[in-house]
């Protein structure tokens, strides 16, 4: 039996990526919300959603700190080898 036609939708959202952009169109998606089992029909850009808009809202955009403040990797200190010498006949 052959799946019946999504009708097509103008909603498009458009990606940055690093050396090219890329073009994501929306989907409508028709399914059974697993919290509250009512039939639903929903919009997404992504995957199928499980749950309707009125039991998972959609969340709004927030940027992480953790990609604002990019950690710089820890200098490692090294000691010569004139130096650890030094120290050890001093010592000994």
């Amino acid at each position: 039996m052959p799946s019946k036609p999504l009708k097509k939708l103008d909603k498009t959202k458009t990606v940055h990526v690093k050396a090219h952009e890329r073009v994501i169109e929306s989907r409508e998606y028709y399914f059974i919300c697993k919290e509250c089992n009512r039939d639903v029909v929903r919009e997404s850009f992504g995957g199928r959603p499980l749950y309707c808009e009125r039991c998972h809202p959609p969340k709004p955009k927030t940027q992480t700190e953790t990609k604002q403040q990019k950690k710089l990797p820890r200098p490692v200190l090294v000691q010569s080898d004139t130096q650890s010498k030094g120290n050890r006949a001093a010592s000994g």
